[in-house]
């Protein structure tokens, strides 16, 4: 006979029975639980390779804000220039070659790792890139308009160098950008023309150069203001506050040029530079413009390539993206390459053996190291004045 509890009184409660409880006894039988089922550790490896296969694949459709610089192209210039008018052209057999190099957005993760793998290739966040440029378009817009004062300025250099006389004509100096942290930074916004100051007319932006050089650190410079996009709008005074350069001299605060600059050259001549952007091919112009305008061979009729911005002046100054210019100069075969002495380290590291790389800050520099080679006729160009007859 089975015994439980069920009618056993609760001690604490008189004459209230207890809660049923499970039967318990030898005699009390209760089926088993279901054995429980280990996971296979496949199935966490199938998992795990499915996470990773998304992740890769999501990778492939993420765009990450980062630009790459890889060799571009060693490009002939001679054969860009035409001249018109009374000028007289001579075609040289030795070839100037303008450097580039090939920048474009990362499109993936991918791309981006294989840029940084590559020692051919530099990969820069895309702020460092743009810099003050609003959209890519921006962008690639003031590089074509730097493309063209760099013509500009090659020729202006080129005939001046000749003894040409050439008129150059503005209207202002152009706010390219401020500094963070300077004067000019609270006062003056990109995009309008500083034209006067200290009430002085200012036409370009070397006078406005000259008329800081006058004055001290921590001096106030006053100045005539107006917007570059709109001629009906007054313009406004303002007084900056000059800050001080590493060299200990007075700093506006501004990246500049001149507003709606011309040179009125003695005559015409075209150098057509496509779609290639940017400043950097100043140099190259301004030794082709002279290789075509003299009798002679400027480079001895070598194959050689030069990169740097140049000032009126005929400063040579740095550019970027040199340790990508050389690969593509020694793919083009060039003998001798002429870089800005800042950017010569880069260069040479990246030249090896049969490309011989020269540093050069001024037009002089460089000719004098193309008067080294055999056959070439820069000596009879080192003094300015030497006019082809």
């Amino acid at each position: 006979m089975l015994t439980t509890n069920e009618d056993t009184p609760d001690p604490n409660v008189p004459g209230a029975p207890t809660p049923p409880r499970p039967p318990t006894g030898p005699l009390y039988w209760a089926p088993p639980l279901p054995p429980q089922r280990k996971r296979s550790g496949w199935v966490w490896v199938a998992v795990a390779l499915g996470l990773v296969l998304m992740l890769a694949v999501g990778a492939a459709f993420v765009r990450v804000p980062y630009y790459a610089i890889s060799p571009g192209s060693a490009r002939q210039v001679d054969d860009l220039i035409r001249v018109d008018g009374p000028g007289k052209a001579y075609p040289p057999k030795g070839d100037v070659l303008l450097t580039t190099v090939s920048l474009g957005p990362v499109r993936n993760v991918y791309d981006a790792l294989g840029g940084w793998l590559d020692p051919a290739v530099d990969v820069l966040p895309e702020k460092d890139i743009l810099g003050p440029a609003e959209s890519r378009q921006q962008y690639n817009e003031a590089n074509l308009q730097a493309m063209t004062d760099s013509k500009q300025l090659a020729e202006y250099v080129a005939f001046r160098h000749l003894g040409y006389d050439v008129s150059v004509t503005g209207e202002g100096a152009l706010v390219v950008g401020v500094v963070p942290g300077t004067g000019a930074a609270s006062a003056l916004t990109p995009g309008e023309v500083i034209v006067a100051a200290e009430g002085q007319p200012i036409t370009q932006a070397e006078q406005l150069v000259a008329m800081i050089k006058t004055k001290a650190v921590g001096d106030n410079l006053h100045l005539t203001v107006k917007k570059a996009d709109d001629d009906k709008a007054a313009p406004r005074e303002v007084d900056v506050k000059l800050s001080k350069r590493d060299d200990g001299s007075p700093l506006l605060g501004i990246t500049q040029q001149t507003w709606k600059q011309e040179f009125h050259f003695p005559f015409a001549v075209d150098i057509d530079s496509g779609q290639i952007g940017g400043p950097s091919a100043g140099l190259a112009f301004t030794l082709a413009v002279l290789d075509v305008l003299t009798p002679g061979e400027l480079t001895g009729g070598q194959r050689i390539a030069a990169t740097g911005t140049i000032d009126p002046d005929g400063k040579v100054g740095p550019v970027g993206g040199v340790a990508q210019k050389t690969v593509a100069v020694k793919r083009a075969g060039a003998t001798v390459f002429l870089v800005p002495s800042e950017e010569y380290a880069q260069a040479k590291a990246r030249a090896g053996k049969g490309l011989r790389v020269e540093k050069v800050d001024s037009l002089d520099q460089a000719l004098k190291v193309l008067a080294t080679l055999r056959g070439s006729n820069a000596l009879a160009l080192g003094a300015p004045g030497a006019r082809p007859q």
